[in-house]
């Protein structure tokens, strides 16, 4: 699936239930589907160090209105992001890949906090995300249109030290795309994965997160006069098909992002984004039937990038995070602000 929004180190943990610390669904995100072709440069093996800073407002995934929870939400953290690719021509117009990410980000405040008795704090949400993947592509010529097309397989595990946290995942990606007139490209793709998650909670009801994953997408990018500036629209269906009610759901995601130059070394990115999704309810002691059967998710961002030099590039990023559902045990909120400093070699 395309981009939509900033990919952000600091936030690798993905979507939330808001049901509370020990409780909270990680929903599995799209995984990142690696550096496209536009983004390599001319070498055809390339590796970026990113070492970041930031505070998390919501470490805990906690809702507006939480069942039990009391405590602190907020911590900073620190982390590194390392992505890598290898590109090998295997004919003409023929391309073999692959790339790798991995995250790791560490929360550096501890109060306890409290959960049906447990005592988790933000180091137990401390997140570790490996993402390898590997894709052919072939390029031609349709109608007197460049065409490429795509197939990719990624592989995503996350692990962290809370009940809530775990995922080996596997997705399979066919996509294509041209360019519609000179500034305008055009792309669709189809992506399925296989999701494992390894969560252990007390109520069996929870545990059942196993889901096929399908994805189904569009995007439109619009590249102005100045190469330096592009509009990137999308549109998405997802179904999640779940081994439990609890997390099966359809719905769409709708986003867009814009990136321009600034002034002289100085550049920036916008996007937003609106999800709607249509639950089957949710089983739970706590939470009046028929549960979460709605839910509603917009998030923004922005980004700033200072460009040093061909190595070494600065940014600062602002993602916030809206949950709007049908209960207010699955809405809240979450902002984060990252620093960063990257290394090209």
């Amino acid at each position: 699936m395309a981009r939509i929004g900033l990919r952000n180190a600091g936030l690798a943990a993905g979507l939330l239930l808001l049901a509370g610390p020990a409780m909270a669904e990680f929903e599995a995100p799209s995984a990142p589907g690696g550096i496209g072709p536009s983004e390599f440069r001319p070498s055809l093996a390339g590796a970026t160090l990113r070492l970041f800073a930031g505070h998390d407002s919501n470490v805990f995934l906690v809702p507006d209105r939480p069942p039990f929870f009391t405590g602190e939400t907020d911590s900073p953290f620190v982390g590194a992001t390392l992505e890598a690719y290898v590109v090998k021509p295997i004919g003409a117009g023929t391309l073999f890949g692959a790339t790798l990410r991995a995250d790791r980000t560490a929360h550096t405040s501890d109060p306890n906090n409290g959960l049906m008795g447990s005592t988790d704090k933000p180091s137990d949400y401390d997140l570790t995300v490996l993402n390898p993947s590997l894709f052919v592509e072939r390029r031609g010529e349709v109608s007197g249109r460049e065409v490429a097309l795509r197939a990719a397989y990624d592989y995503r595990m996350e692990d962290g030290e809370v009940a809530a946290i775990g995922l080996d995942a596997h997705r399979v990606t066919v996509s294509l795309r041209t360019n519609l007139k000179s500034r305008l490209g055009a792309s669709v793709s189809y992506a399925i994965a296989w999701e494992e998650f390894e969560v252990e909670f007390p109520a069996p009801a929870l545990d059942a997160r196993d889901s096929t994953h399908e994805t189904v997408s569009a995007e439109l990018t619009y590249r102005f006069p100045s190469l330096k500036r592009s509009l990137a629209v999308q549109l998405a269906w997802n179904d999640n098909d779940a081994d439990g009610s609890n997390f099966d759901y359809d719905g769409y995601t709708i986003g867009a992002v814009f990136d321009t130059h600034l002034v002289d070394r100085l550049y920036a990115q916008a996007g937003v984004s609106y999800q709607d999704r249509d639950y089957e309810g949710f089983t739970s002691g706590f939470i009046t039937a028929p549960g979460r059967t709605e839910q509603q998710v917009l998030t923004a961002s922005a980004k700033l990038m200072m460009v040093l030099s061909r190595h070494i590039t600065l940014d600062l990023t602002y993602d916030y995070s809206d949950y709007d559902a049908n209960q207010p045990q699955f809405s809240g909120d979450r902002s984060v602000t990252t620093l960063g400093a990257s290394l090209t070699f």
